[in-house]
């Protein structure tokens, strides 16, 4: 009996229909790793003494609609997460904390430390181009909607100036830290481009790299505590499989 269903799911096997029609479709897994990063990078940041991509899990399936022996048009739904960990010594850098429950906007002289993690459910759209029956190249856009985020961290070991870099000035100690977060202000929409290629190490299973660079930043455009945009840049990275 399992012989005989088994003979007649592969007679009747959907993805062969669609290879006929010109479709590859794949499954695939893997990380992204990277982070979120101001471009061009400012001045105001003086030392990076810690950088931690996290371990960012994705996974997603990508129809590819072959219009020719060598070009084709994939789509795709990706679930990932994207986050990092930071420490920075920074100078004059314009930041809002929290201090006995007040907000305050000013400039900060010392270390910040900075959380961010955010999952998405991203669809890109990208232009794939086949060497052969191994090697693809992919360039194109994506849209992501966040669902759920954090922007949050702690300032310390240095300076506040209220209002402006000649304003009150108030000293935290090594021990005095003082914490911010911005998760209101994390944009729900991610667009941006991204370009990569996969390779055929078995039969049906590939490797891919994925580049991924965001045009319009973490934070909506009403967000004033930085001076600069922070775009997410990630290389995603992993295995597929190929019905």
């Amino acid at each position: 009996m399992a012989l005989l269903l088994c003979s007649s799911f592969a007679k009747a096997n959907p993805f062969d229909k669609l290879r006929k029609k010109g479709w590859e479709i794949e499954v695939r897994a893997g990380v992204n790793l990277g982070g979120v990063s101001p471009i061009p990078f400012p001045m105001e940041i003086r030392k990076i003494h810690k950088l931690n991509p996290k371990f960012n899990g994705q996974i997603g399936l990508i129809a590819t609609n072959w219009l020719n022996k060598h070009w084709g048009l994939a789509l795709g739904l990706w679930f990932e997460q994207k986050g990092m960990e930071s420490l920075a010594s920074v100078k004059d850098y314009q930041i809002e904390i929290a201090q006995q429950g007040n907000v305050l906007s000013g400039t900060w002289t010392g270390k910040v430390r900075s959380n961010y993690s955010a999952s998405y459910v991203t669809l890109p759209i990208v232009l794939v181009y086949r060497f052969n029956s191994s090697i693809k190249v992919n360039a194109g856009l994506y849209a992501g909607y966040r669902f759920e985020g954090d922007f949050s961290g702690d300032v310390y070991d240095g300076y506040f100036r209220q209002g402006s870099s000649i304003g009150e000035k108030i000293d935290f100690g090594k021990e005095t830290k003082t914490p911010y977060s911005f998760n209101e202000y994390l944009a729900p929409l991610e667009v941006g481009f991204e370009m990569g290629g996969s390779a055929q190490v078995f039969k049906r299973f590939q490797v891919f790299l994925d580049l991924k660079y965001g045009f319009n930043g973490i934070f909506k455009g009403t967000f004033k505590a930085f001076p600069f945009k922070m775009h997410p840049v990630y290389l995603g990275t992993g295995f597929g499989y190929r019905f």
